[in-house]
């Protein structure tokens, strides 16, 4: 037991030893710590399994969990005075003597000559160009290794600095400028070494420079490190330190959505010019951070942008970054959002909400469209004072796989003017509105009627082809005639006696008061011909949207006008009634006739009010007519045209 203590013992102070004392060259301890972690659960694990080779591997399990205890120890103990050299050379100077005597820091100084040599060859470079730029050269040679100790105070000089440092490359040994502190936490971050690499930001940040993006850089990994609670934490203990403008900026992209919206809108009332708020501001509306955007969001998104990109235009954007690579990924990543946004701006202007009217002989609707996806709508009238919900319809929206929001809103018939507001939810759960929407009875008429007679141009009108008969009266003396006795008599067509010729006086003088009676007076004969008809009933029935309809017949210009009725709003779609009265002072010749009833010739009868008391809608047409013209003019006085063929509109009359 007691060799096996020994060993234990020994083997793990050693690799312990060794592992702190080679620290200069890498990070063995954390190497040593992850590879003796691994071995002890392996080696409990064949413990646990293989019973009879426990005593064998007894005392490696031992000297594994022994060598994780110290190698963990001396990793914990790690901190930015001691991680360059190790725990034990920085507390025992011996060991550090020992170390630069076998050479350990030998790679550093490799590094530097490196650097060096770059530095010369850029100076060499640079001297065949000018002698200006000789001696710009040599002075930025001097200020790096002489470590000139005075800060740049303009912010261009500063950002110089830090492109030529960069393009030298390597480790700068004891640096004291804030672009040679920048320069080394970024080898040390792309080495992995992110304890040292805090430890050189941590020394750039007292120089308290204006960059944004240094900031950005360290919150990367500082967020893996730390996460994000640890990451803001740290920046609240800065910015108790450094109140600026960037350390504020850099603290609030810290925190969660909806806090950090809250406090960039602040920020920025705060800081008018600072144009990276602007482009952080845009980026928590965009498609990228949301996944799914509302209208509300592509605007804001819209707005920040443009301001951002206003405020890059003005200068005031560049001079915030040292990494210009970066910087104008930002300005691509813009202008490209601003293209997409831009076609979208159609979306973006005017109203969210419309609607289109339908009419019936019930009511309005008015089915609402909106430029984004809902969750449900809320409206009211001008006499109402509060908003109601539209409800749900009886289909499954294939979108939510529930019953679809109803998009639709009824008005009675007697409605003629109305204004509705309007406001919904969006798919963020955000009400949205009021939007107006403004009714007009006389519009939706119009624009029922034009939706109707567009969709309908094939079937305006009818033709009609069919005998028709009607009678011919002659006069009272065709029906005189003699009785057995000589004398002259009348005989009327209904009676069975014939009345005497004393008579003829009294019945011309009835006939002459009420000729509608010369049917029970005169002769008459039926007449039969083939007769050509046009019904307009189609058109007729949408009167209240319509301001003239005319005709053309064999003729391109029409130039006839059917007569129409008048509009009843609380039956708009009737097509019996009384003419118009602008048509009662004009001529009989400005009109389209009408077919005639069974007591006169069918054709040419001018359109007036029939038996039924509505006005006649079936015009007389010349049984030769090879087509017509109509032409429709609606209230707003747009028109539509169509030419109709009368072998092709006619119905089962025609041969």
């Amino acid at each position: 037991m007691s060799k096996e203590f020994i060993f234990t013992a020994g083997f793990s102070f050693v690799v312990s030893f060794i592992s702190d004392f080679l620290q200069p060259l890498a990070n063995i301890t954390f190497y040593a710590l992850i590879l003796s972690a691994a071995l002890s659960a392996l080696f409990l694990l064949l413990y646990l399994i293989k019973k009879d080779i426990r005593k064998k591997f007894s005392k490696y399990l031992m000297a594994s969990i022994t060598l994780m205890a110290l190698s963990g120890f001396l990793y914990s103990a790690q901190d930015e005075s001691n991680s360059e050299k190790g725990v034990l050379a920085a507390n025992f100077p011996a060991l550090g003597n020992l170390q630069q005597d076998l050479g350990m820091l030998e790679k550093d100084i490799a590094e530097i000559k490196e650097s060096t040599l770059r530095t010369e060859e850029l100076i060499e470079s640079l001297a065949e160009d000018s002698k200006e730029s000789i001696n710009q050269t040599k002075e930025l040679n001097e200020t790096i290794k002489e470590t000139n100790t005075v800060i740049v105070e303009q912010l261009e000089d500063i950002n110089e600095s830090f492109s030529e440092i960069f393009q030298l490359g390597g480790l700068i040994a004891n640096p004291e400028r804030p672009e040679e502190f920048y320069n080394n936490a970024r080898i040390y971050e792309l080495r992995g070494d992110y304890l040292n690499a805090r430890r050189m930001y941590n020394q750039y940040f007292t120089f308290k420079l204006d960059y944004i993006d240094p900031h950005l850089r360290y919150q990367t990994f500082l967020k893996v490190q730390e996460g994000r609670a640890g990451a803001l934490e740290i920046y609240n203990s800065l910015y108790e330190i450094d109140a600026s403008p960037t350390i504020e900026l850099a603290r609030i992209l810290l925190f969660d959505s909806k806090k950090r919206i809250q406090l960039l809108e602040q920020y920025i009332q705060k800081n008018k010019y600072f144009a990276p708020a602007y482009y952080e501001l845009s980026k928590e509306y965009s498609k990228s951070r949301l996944g799914i955007q509302t209208l509300s969001d592509q605007k804001k998104e819209l707005q920040f942008i443009e301001l951002f990109l206003e405020l890059h235009n003005q200068g005031y954007f560049l001079r915030y970054f040292i990494d210009k690579e970066l910087a104008g990924s930002w300005i691509s990543d813009s202008k490209e959002r601003l293209k997409a946004l831009k076609r979208l701006s159609n979306k973006l202007d005017g109203s969210r909400v419309t609607y289109t009217s339908q009419v019936s002989n019930r009511n309005f609707s008015l089915n609402l469209g909106f430029k984004e996806d809902i969750k449900e709508i809320f409206y009211k009238t001008s006499k109402e004072s509060e908003y109601k919900s539209t409800g749900l319809d009886s289909w499954i929206d294939p979108k939510t796989g529930e019953r679809a929001i109803k998009k639709w809103i009824d008005l009675p018939l007697k409605t003629t003017d109305e204004i509705i507001s309007i406001k919904y939810l969006d798919i963020n759960d955000i009400m949205q509105g009021p939007f107006e929407i403004i009714f007009n009875a006389k519009d939706a008429h119009v624009a029922n009627a034009k939706s109707v007679l567009d969709m309908t141009r094939s079937s305006w009108i009818l033709f009609n082809e069919s005998p028709r008969s009607y009678y011919e009266y002659g006069e009272i003396e065709d029906l005189i005639g003699k009785d057995s006795d000589g004398n002259e008599i009348i005989n009327l067509p209904y009676s069975s006696s014939p009345l005497p010729i004393s008579s003829l006086e009294t019945i011309k003088d009835q006939l002459k008061q009420n000729p509608s009676l010369k049917y029970r007076y005169l002769p008459q004969k039926t007449i039969t011909k083939n007769y050509t008809s046009l019904y307009t009933s189609h058109l007729q029935s949408h009167s209240c949207g319509i301001s003239e309809i005319k005709i053309g017949y064999d003729n391109n210009t029409p130039d006839k006008i059917i007569k129409l009725i008048e509009c009843d709003p609380k039956n708009p779609f009737v097509v019996f009634g009384k003419p118009r009265e602008e048509y009662q002072n004009m001529s009989d010749d400005q009109f389209a006739p009408c077919r005639g009833d069974v007591t006169k010739s069918y054709t040419d009868q001018p359109c007036q009010i029939d038996s039924g008391g509505g006005l006649q809608y079936i015009l007389s047409i010349p049984n030769d007519i090879k087509y017509v013209t109509i032409k429709i003019k609606f209230k707003d006085d747009e028109e539509m045209i169509e030419k109709f063929l009368k072998e092709d509109h006619c119905d089962y009359t025609c041969q």
